[in-house]
């Protein structure tokens, strides 16, 4: 029974690591999602040969987190391999049941502990304390940095064949008028414009990396051309002057309260 025990701290063990590598992935700019996958494929040794993994291992901090993934992935699965035999050598067919079901009974609450994240703030306070002390301003709480609790996010969105974007340039579509900032246009080609201008126009595939409310660019991401489109878009336009006046209105009472305060 030691040795199930001794597996079932492996597993917890394993997966708080592969837990902790996704979050400090995230820290250095990843997306959640790409994080989540790149972190889960250093700790098992795999998924090395993609492009994407090529651009994550050229960022100094994201290849030392991923080394170490590794390292740890290497003795958690051998560790966990000769628990496994020790298990299956060392017990009789009764005992074999019994450790099986605590082996599933274990897996089964720490999987559910994880998936209620209830230890993501304990493991998200250590893992931005380890980076920020050793790196510094290279590891940000990007969450936090682009108020993404308030609703806002970056996300790619793409255009969709026939849709309200499909070709059209950034100026006929004047997305900043509803509150999405495009930051660059990845070409469905593979070619990234940085820095898109006005006149740079948009076709099927292509990849907008945007700053905007997360309901907006889910919405942007699914709208219709035509009329329909240009109706939704002056919508949405109405929708985001609208809540720029209550911000500008929350900011000059704050602006006032201060210098009454100082008063």
């Amino acid at each position: 029974m030691i040795t199930t025990f001794s597996l079932l701290l492996i597993i917890l063990l394993s997966v708080s690591c592969v837990r902790a590598g996704s979050m400090a992935l995230s820290f250095t700019g990843l997306s959640k999602e790409v994080a989540r996958f790149q972190a889960l494929s250093s700790f098992l040794g795999v998924g090395f040969t993609t492009s994407e993994s090529e651009k994550v291992t050229s960022h100094p901090v994201r290849r030392r987190i991923i080394s170490t993934l590794m390292m740890l992935g290497y003795f958690g699965l051998g560790s966990g391999l000769v628990s496994v035999i020790s298990v299956v050598t060392q017990s009789t067919t009764e005992q074999l049941g019994q450790e099986l079901i605590v082996v599933v009974a274990g897996v089964v609450t720490i999987v559910a502990l994880f998936g209620w994240k209830v230890f993501d703030p304990l493991i998200e306070r250590g893992v931005m304390k380890a980076l920020g002390k050793r790196y510094g301003s290279l590891v940000h709480d990007y969450a936090e940095l682009l108020r993404v609790d308030k609703g806002y996010s970056i996300s790619n969105v793409q255009v969709i064949a026939g849709g309200w974007m499909d070709g059209r340039s950034l100026r006929e579509l004047r997305l900043t008028d509803e509150g999405v900032l495009v930051l660059n246009v990845t070409r469905a080609s593979g070619v990234t414009l940085a820095t898109p201008g006005p006149d740079t126009v948009l076709s099927e595939g292509d990849q907008l990396l945007s700053y905007g409310l997360e309901e907006d660019l889910l919405a942007l991401a699914k709208r219709k051309g035509g009329h329909e489109g240009d109706a939704t878009h002056e919508l949405c336009v109405g929708l985001h002057h609208g809540r720029s006046s209550i911000e500008e209105s929350q900011d000059i009472q704050a602006r006032f309260t201060a210098e009454g305060g100082e008063g």
